[in-house]
């Protein structure tokens, strides 16, 4: 058997570096190329922003809540989580159109490029708008811009930061975001618009609170607070509107048994006289006492109905009375307040900053409280 051959000596660290020096180009290029095509993804990728807020659910006619019977069936009571039904009625086709008709956000930029702030500001559409595509020309010095249908018809004219008034919709023409002097704008069905909403509106209970925390996601720096803010608004409106229509039914109820006390107590001092003028009156004590007696819990539930009656229309009225202040701008309560936060690939909720919180309003029902909107970057 031939003897083993013996290697040679074993390569030293210098030899390694030499090879890397012999193909340094090579690494310096596929550094560069790396670099280059992260810095080319991340500019390319669209920026998100996230609203969110704090909704508080309770009910303002609680206190006299236990003036009337609940509603039974079959002897059962009834319960229905009152924080999980505001929050599929806050994430409901209802709420999201009538945020859409609010803020005129059935008009909107054809480019994905462009959101609806970076053209115009606080558009209205009016309910009776077609569906259709329409061009906004802006001159060559961008500080003016005609309206225009798909034809070329001019159907509105407007110095920018002025508002532009057409028959159908109406907006605050804003500068050209770019170099461009025309760009194309679309008013499409507002059930589309709402099911965008509903997609990007999130809602959790706050274990052991009576609280939901509210997020909202969407490119628009601008009107993703305003869309937040709105929902809530109509939210608490709705949410006043239904309690209202419970007083009143509480009220038409303890009123009824108001009748039907009244006409209990008229039986009973009718029966009361009759014996009193019977020849059996000498000798009948007991039955009157009891008649006595009779007329007395009457006359306590007369007092006990009207006390109710009188809380309950204390409620109605105020109700009522708080409807169209409910109805205004959220703003002159809550804002939602915009940072900027970058994440990674795809767009996220995480946790929310904290912020000082400030009451907006009470309803069967919200009330909002400040909370940061956020950045977020996505694909």
């Amino acid at each position: 058997m031939p003897p083993p051959e013996r290697g040679g000596p074993s390569p030293h660290l210098s030899d390694y570096w030499q090879v890397v020096l012999r193909r340094l180009w090579l690494v310096l290029l596929v550094f560069g190329v790396t670099t280059a095509s992260a810095i080319f993804a991340v500019s390319r990728q669209r920026v998100y922003f996230q609203s969110s807020l704090s909704l508080q659910v309770n009910d303002p006619a609680q206190p006299a809540r236990g003036l009337v019977q609940p509603g039974r069936i079959s002897g059962l009571d009834i319960f229905v989580d009152p924080i999980e039904s505001e929050i599929q009625v806050l994430r409901s086709t209802q709420i999201a159109t009538a945020v859409v008709d609010s803020l005129g956000l059935r008009l909107r930029s054809v480019s994905a490029d462009q959101v609806r702030s970076d053209l115009f500001l606080d558009a209205r559409v009016t309910s009776d708008a077609e569906d259709q595509r329409l061009q906004l020309v802006y001159d060559g010095e961008g500080r003016n811009a005609q309206l225009r249908t798909i034809d070329g018809t001019a159907v509105g004219t407007a110095a920018v930061g002025a508002r532009l008034e057409s028959p159908s919709l109406s907006f605050t023409l804003q500068p050209p975001p770019e170099e461009a002097r025309v760009y194309e704008l679309e008013l499409v069905p507002a059930a589309a618009v709402a099911g965008e909403i509903m997609g990007n509106l999130s809602a959790a209970p706050r274990q052991s609170t009576n609280l939901i925390d509210v997020y909202f996601l969407a490119p628009d720096r601008i009107i993703v607070p305003r869309i937040l803010n709105a929902t809530a608004a109509k939210l608490r409106r709705r949410g006043a509107e239904r309690a209202a229509r419970r007083a009143t039914a509480d009220i038409d109820f303890v009123e009824q048994r108001l009748d039907s006390a009244r006409i209990q107590l008229t039986r009973s001092a009718a029966q009361i006289r009759a014996f009193r003028e019977s020849g059996a009156y000498s000798d009948l004590s007991v039955q009157e006492q009891q008649l006595v007696t009779r007329i007395q819990n009457l006359d306590e539930q007369l007092r006990t109905f009207d006390e109710r009656r009188s809380a309950l229309a204390d409620v109605e009225q105020d109700l009522r009375a708080r409807g169209p202040a409910l109805a205004g701008p959220v703003d002159r309560h809550r804002q939602a307040t915009c940072g900027s936060h970058p994440t990674g690939e795809s767009p996220g909720r995480g946790d929310p900053r904290e912020a000082r919180r400030t009451p907006l309003a009470t309803h069967r029902g919200t009330v909002g409280q400040r909370a940061p909107t956020r950045t977020l970057r996505g694909e």
